[in-house]
């Protein structure tokens, strides 16, 4: 008889940060879908940095574009652009996940979600197809399908480094967006 745990998880584990920025929803939309990714994860802790991106396919400002990130512990993943819809946010599958990650998830849905400030409020007019003035939330959600057995370290341990990885990388983000000139 195989033993059968009495707790079985089902579905994803998510994690999510969110910070507001004072650039507008546009140019911080094309920001954020064009970042080099050595930029956005640089690596804290454990987990791993990006040092390079290979593999690319398509253009990654359209839907069933992939890339191949590598890590700085000889790892690497899959991601496929799912959604683009400039300028509120895109989504994008990570699978094929190798090394340390690899081991405690089958497969990650990452989306990352913009929000203006203040919607109407438009140099122009928003009708004449003016510019927004105001400032943007930017909401990052990973959901992480674990390896079965594996939930609880996922959500537990796992969680509490990558939600920090997570909010370091994001702010890194939107200084970016600021270097870039956004919103300016």
């Amino acid at each position: 008889m195989r033993f059968q745990s009495p707790i079985r998880f089902e579905g994803p584990v998510r994690f999510e940060v969110s910070q507001h920025c004072p650039y507008n929803q546009e140019e911080t939309f094309r920001t954020i879908l064009g970042m080099d990714l050595r930029v956005l994860f640089s690596g804290m802790g454990p987990l791993p940095s990006v040092v390079g991106v290979e593999d690319e396919r398509g253009s990654w400002d359209q839907v069933g574009a992939t890339r191949r990130p590598q890590l700085s512990d000889g790892s690497s993943a899959l991601e496929t652009l799912t959604d683009v819809r400039p300028p509120d946010g895109l989504a994008y599958t990570i699978t094929e996940i190798t090394g340390m990650l690899g081991w405690f998830a089958e497969q990650v849905n990452a989306e990352w979600t913009l929000i203006p400030d203040h919607p109407g409020t438009y140099a122009g007019g928003h009708s004449a197809g003016g510019t927004y003035l105001g400032g943007t939330t930017v909401l990052w959600r990973y959901d992480v399908f674990p390896r079965p057995y594996r939930e609880p370290f996922v959500r537990l341990v796992l969680g509490r480094v990558w939600r920090a990885y997570m909010r370091r990388a994001l702010t890194g983000a939107l200084q970016e967006v600021g270097r870039q000139g956004a919103g300016l």
